[in-house]
């Protein structure tokens, strides 16, 4: 099962690279902003764009929480809300490869503090 979660990460990131170079090669990257914060005036724009950044928020207090050091947790965090996908799904590839079960991946280094068992295989 873990080849499938992989997979659907590496095309993720693949798909997310490749817009993002498309969008930087095609209007520059100090249009970014400028854009999001333009579509927040349209409802469905703005709400997709809010829905957005609440779900990168997330993800990225997620990531700082199972980082546990400062030192890499900050880092990781910003990465995750300025990059997006290209951050994150890479990120989440290199976890699945790392942890040993589906609890070192959720909670990272976090997991040695843990009480949950470590019988279940890797995702």
């Amino acid at each position: 099962m873990a080849w499938i979660l992989r997979a659907a990460l590496l095309a993720g990131w693949i798909a997310m690279l490749f817009m993002s170079v498309r969008a930087v090669t095609g209007m520059g990257a100090d249009m970014a902003g400028d854009v999001f914060f333009a579509d927040l005036a349209h409802p469905w724009r703005g709400q997709f764009n809010i829905d957005l950044i609440l779900q990168l928020a997330l993800m990225a207090g997620w990531i700082a929480w199972r980082e546990k050091r400062l030192l890499t947790a900050t880092p990781f965090a910003a990465l995750s809300v300025l990059m997006g996908g290209v951050f994150t799904f890479g990120y989440l590839l290199v976890a699945t490869f790392t942890s040993r079960d589906a609890a070192s991946f959720l909670f990272g280094k976090r997991r040695s503090h843990s009480s949950i068992p470590t019988t279940q295989p890797v995702i």
